[in-house]
């Protein structure tokens, strides 16, 4: 399943649930400041901005990318790389 790791009060992690639930596409939202372990995770992997956008361990797209994508682009795109 798709996990979005996120904070509060942040715009474009809103934005990308909502686009996400438009296209159909199922997903978890992690908030990295109230989970410890998804913030070292995140941290761990280099990122210093949210969302981000991981099928397990395999980083998909930016944020940039999944905005522009529909339900099977983003599906090919998960296939592909996982």
């Amino acid at each position: 399943m798709l996990t979005i790791y996120t904070k509060p009060h942040c715009p474009n992690c809103e934005a990308a649930k909502q686009h996400l639930i438009n296209i159909g596409v199922g997903f978890e939202m992690v908030d990295i400041t109230v989970d410890d372990a998804a913030y070292s995770f995140i941290i761990g992997e280099g990122h210093r901005s949210v969302p981000q956008f991981y099928e397990g361990k395999t980083n998909i797209c930016s944020y940039a990318e999944l905005m522009t994508m529909n339900k099977e682009q983003l599906t090919q795109l998960i296939q592909d790389l996982t």
